[in-house]
């Protein structure tokens, strides 16, 4: 005797399977549509990986480095050789250009400073420098301390 066997899905199977993409679309696509976080996080790398290259740079080159941070951009000078002479000149991004950032796509840096890295690597300034990165629904803070130049991520 032959047993037939229905091929293909029953009805709560198909609604079981609508219901759960439905749920993940509802979490996982707003994920995926705002790039403001995303945004934030690669500000947040440059920001850090600039400061840790000034800190190197002064070091190598054994005159000062300064970042400038406002709320909207942040750069690197450096004085020519022998330091101190001349004004301050952009530090070249080895990557070609200078290592400035003006366009920071709506995210903002806080507080407005500069920060200077001594021949030794260490900062001038007195304290620790705390940097906060807000956007994309978030806030992301970077530390300098400052007896060593010691860029910490958090």
């Amino acid at each position: 005797m032959r047993t037939h066997r229905n091929l293909g899905f029953t009805a709560i199977e198909l609604i079981a399977v609508i219901i759960i993409v439905g749920i993940l679309a509802a979490f996982v696509v707003p994920r995926f549509a705002g790039r403001g976080a995303f945004d934030a996080r690669g500000v947040y790398d440059n920001l850090a990986s600039a400061l840790r290259y000034a800190q190197k740079k002064a070091l190598a080159s054994n005159c000062p480095v300064q970042v400038a941070i406002t709320a909207t951009s942040y750069s690197l000078t450096h004085s020519p050789a022998p330091c101190g002479s001349g004004t301050g000149t952009p530090v070249a991004n080895p990557s070609g250009g200078a290592f400035t950032s003006s366009d920071l796509h709506g995210i903002t840096l806080s507080p407005a400073t500069t920060i200077t890295f001594a021949a030794s690597g260490a900062t001038t300034a007195g304290s620790d420098i705390t940097i906060s990165v807000i956007g994309g629904g978030q806030m992301r803070t970077l530390t300098v301390v400052a007896a060593t130049g010691y860029v910490e991520s958090k």
